[in-house]
């Protein structure tokens, strides 16, 4: 079984925001030995918080949930194509697969929503604003439009 506990590393130490929540999710493992796997690089809670934001945004002017729309845009910009391979090695099936976003490191998320930006602009008019550092304003208050 995995788990994954979003944690932070300052000045060499492993820090846990949320220990009611790790504790409620390791309540649920066996006794036994684990393996604790860092992993760095995964977009920060702040981008994923936007992200959800612009999906928001989008549902409001499209009236499609945010959950469709991002079941939607997963398998337009972050689709895998997996192939079942039959017994005498050939392949009998060809499929797209929607891939969750959760993998993604910081990098290819910030790819994966500058194509979920571009998207609104162009099919629908929606003008996403830029994501600004949270010491800056916030302008992501409401949808543009290019009617606007």
């Amino acid at each position: 079984m995995k788990i994954s506990i979003p944690c932070e590393i300052k000045s060499g130490h492993l820090i846990v925001p949320n220990r009611a929540a790790m504790q409620a999710q390791l309540a649920h493992l066996p006794d036994g030995p684990v393996t604790l796997e860092i992993k760095t690089g995964t977009r920060s809670q702040a981008a994923n918080r936007t992200y959800w934001l612009y999906l928001t945004m989008i549902s409001e002017v499209t009236g499609h949930t945010p959950e469709e729309l991002h079941e939607t845009y997963k398998a337009m910009f972050n689709s895998r194509t997996v192939s079942a391979v039959g017994e005498s090695g050939s392949i009998v099936d060809v499929k797209d697969w929607a891939a969750s976003t959760t993998a993604l490191d910081s990098e290819a998320f910030s790819i994966y929503v500058r194509h979920v930006r571009q998207h609104a602009a162009e099919f629908f008019g929606i003008i996403l604003p830029d994501p600004l550092p949270s010491s800056e304003a916030d302008p992501l208050s409401s949808p543009r439009t290019r009617a606007e």
